[in-house]
């Protein structure tokens, strides 16, 4: 697997893979219940949601509403919260943002860079979910079987996009890798981290909210649906960052806009 940029002291993939302790960290994405006080999530929101400004349009076509400045401001007070999950978190080695959703996402995986630590986990740390809808249902984030250990020119993160003109014209990302059934892949691993065989029939029947997924439905060929939760202020969704995993339709459940922290979990090897 190659690695098309590498910065001084920095981790290749197959340091990552020849290591114990990088494996170590995977596991099967998980919510973990009121963790964080709601009431206390609401302070956060009113103090940044004036610095949400209009978004711009980034690579994959997406609303790029993600700010890392305001996150730096507020990583001291929501620092406990993430220790009382992980203990092993050390503060220096915690990065992140405030991501506002106003439009679902695709299937990705979630891209930073690692120099000399590495990537461990993701959290996802919902604290506003604008709706009228308080029985929304399909706010969350849905997870596939499916790891994939990519690194590329932005660092380790694809998305699929899904504009009219990929209608009409066809993806060239989705012919090039997707179109047989993801076997042109390098390699895909469990939420253990052993070798995953690549599937080529849908086994996503018994997701009851497959309509509600923002993709188009032959992009879904080779993977296999893990778990699903929705995003409710006060849980912490935490992931492995590089299991395959995409937005809900949430507009069609009546939901405006989704803020949430994201905070990337680094660890030494």
């Amino acid at each position: 697997m190659k690695n098309t940029i590498l910065r001084q002291n920095q981790l290749k993939i197959e340091d990552l893979k020849q290591s114990k302790k990088f494996w170590s960290f995977w596991s099967k994405p998980q919510c973990f219940k009121n963790i964080i006080p709601t009431e206390f999530l609401t302070d956060i929101y009113n103090d940044v949601k004036d610095k949400l400004n209009p978004e711009t349009i980034d690579f994959a076509n997406r609303p790029y509403n993600i700010y890392p400045d305001i996150f730096l401001n507020i990583k001291n007070i929501i620092f406990p919260y993430i220790k009382k999950v992980y203990p092993w978190v050390e503060k220096d080695k915690i990065g992140g943002e405030i991501v506002k959703l106003v439009k679902p996402s695709n299937m990705h995986l979630d891209g930073t860079y690692w120099d000399i630590n590495f990537h461990a986990k993701t959290l996802l740390i919902p604290i506003h979910i604008e709706t009228d809808n308080l029985n929304y249902k399909w706010g969350g984030t849905i997870f596939f079987k499916q790891n994939y250990l990519f690194y590329g020119t932005y660092g380790y993160e694809w998305q699929l996009t899904n504009t009219l003109k990929d209608a009409i014209f066809g993806n060239k990302n989705f012919y090039n890798k997707f179109g047989k059934g993801y076997d042109k892949f390098d390699e895909f691993y469990d939420n253990e981290g052993n070798p995953l065989e690549h599937h080529n029939k849908f086994t996503m029947k018994d997701f009851e909210g497959m309509r509600y997924m923002t993709c188009r439905k032959l992009w879904l060929k080779g993977l296999d649906f893990e778990n699903y939760f929705n995003w409710y202020p006060g849980d912490i969704i935490s992931l492995n960052p590089y299991v395959i995993h995409a937005g809900m339709n949430f507009e069609k459940d009546k939901v405006k806009q989704k803020i949430a922290i994201r905070v990337r979990l680094f660890h030494s090897l």
